[in-house]
């Protein structure tokens, strides 16, 4: 393991007969370091140090026929058997190599080179280097080592895409090595190019640090591997859209943040979460930054229940038309001084609606049979639609800004209504079940 072997004249150590040698360590030099006709030589270590620098061999059936080399099986007939080396390690300057002596062209026994390990001058062992293994340069050496790994200290990651770009957009970073097969483990960067297996899919942001993709390090030479791994990548919501965060609570209410002084679209806000959970939306507080609210967008909460609406005064429509909104149990529009013209018919479910101290004008409420609690006092209505609301309706109606009570140019279509009294605190409007019309008592 420590011994200094040199020689001036012949190889440093010369093996041509049967039998075993083992190297762990020790530095062997001469015109050949180590030249075997016969026998197994294990190498798991040391120094194999040629001296000459032009490699050459010549015939000899008794004694050594090389020269130049760090390692040197030679075959020739003269000799028993063939000569064996495994180098798992060490350093070798000089070839390594299989020779034929001049007369022994068909030869009887063949040695056999498998390299798995070790540093060495040339690049020329690379036809030894055993399955499972690739020859890689560095700066003053080949180093034969493990096939490409992904480095345990620099795992692959993706930089952070918004939502609507592609894979593709996202740059991969992480190290690929090759590293040596023995306890003192050394390993040496590849190099190569990271790539996503499927660039143009587009993720979204709900699926943010959950779903795997598929990468490919395919390295700058052929001769290795290629590496795949599976990670996830962050999406964010773009910052143009001016939408910090959605979410949804464990009560159903839909919760967004939007960058002060800035307005979106409820759908717009929608397009951040799954689909999938729209189902779990109960609930929509719309405050002043929500610009729209289609009935289009709201077909797609088939679970929503409440909608308030008492701070949406950032609306650009006056108009409001959430009309066969069916799951809809409950409106709340206290104080809202935007919407003028509500349209809620044939919201089957509907049992609340609180829309007082408003600016409301035009009111349709057919088809709402479910409505037992309706409050629009102290607002504007000139049009009050209430054919088919047929619960036993209770409403507040005193003080309204039109006139202290529903005027004559007021129309009010009461339908097929069925309500007895619809008591005021002011003033109780009593509605002829045989007619379609008021009166005042």
């Amino acid at each position: 393991e420590t011994a200094k072997i040199s020689a001036t004249a012949d190889a440093g150590i010369y093996h041509p007969q049967s039998g075993k040698i083992d190297f762990r360590g020790g530095v062997i030099s001469g015109p050949t370091a180590l030249e075997m006709k016969g026998g197994y030589a294990g190498i798991n270590g040391g120094e194999f140090i040629s001296l000459k620098e032009v490699i050459s061999n010549d015939k000899n059936n008794d004694g050594t026929s090389s020269s130049g080399y760090a390692i040197a099986a030679v075959i020739n007939n003269s000799y028993k058997g063939s000569a064996d080396i495994l180098i798992l390690d060490g350093r070798f300057r000089g070839t390594v190599d299989i020779v034929t002596d001049d007369n022994s062209k068909d030869a009887k026994y063949k040695p056999d080179i498998v390299i798995a390990g070790g540093l060495f001058s040339s690049d020329d062992i690379k036809k030894y280097t055993a399955p499972g293994y690739v020859l890689v340069a560095s700066s003053d050496y080949y180093a034969v080592l493990k096939d490409a790994v992904i480095s345990e200290d620099n795992q692959p990651a993706a930089a952070s895409i918004d939502q609507g770009q592609s894979l593709d957009e996202s740059i991969i970073t992480g190290t690929v090595i090759a590293v040596k097969d023995c306890s003192d483990t050394e390993s040496i960067d590849i190099e190569g190019t990271w790539s996503w297996k499927s660039p143009d899919i587009m993720p979204k942001v709900w699926d943010s640090n959950l779903t795997k993709y598929e990468i490919i390090f395919t390295p700058n030479d052929a001769g290795v591997k290629v590496v795949s791994a599976e990670i996830t990548i962050t999406v964010n919501i773009p910052s143009s859209t001016n939408i910090n965060a959605v979410s949804i609570d464990d009560n159903g209410l839909l919760s967004y943040d939007i960058t002060s002084g800035n307005t979106q679209t409820l759908d717009k806000i929608l397009e951040y979460i799954s689909p999938d959970t729209f189902e779990n939306i109960k609930i929509i507080s719309v405050d002043s930054q929500i610009s729209e609210i289609s009935k289009d967008t709201l077909k797609k909460l088939t679970n929503l229940v409440s909608l308030d609406l008492s701070g949406a005064t950032g609306l650009e429509s006056t108009t409001l038309d959430l009309s066969g909104l069916i799951a809809l149990t409950t409106i709340e529009m206290s104080g809202n001084n935007k919407i003028t013209s509500l349209d809620v018919s044939g919201c089957t479910s509907l049992v609340t609606l609180n829309a007082n101290n408003t600016v409301l004008t035009y009111l349709n409420v057919s088809g709402c049979n479910a409505l037992t609690t309706f409050d629009v006092s102290d607002s504007k209505l000139l049009f009050l639609d209430l054919s088919s609301a047929n619960a036993a309706l209770t409403g507040k109606w005193s003080g309204q800004k039109n006139e202290t009570s529903f005027s004559s140019t007021t129309e009010f279509n009461l339908g097929t209504f069925i309500g007895g009294k619809i008591a005021s605190i002011d003033s109780v409007i009593e509605i002829n079940k045989d007619k379609d019309r008021k009166s005042v008592v």
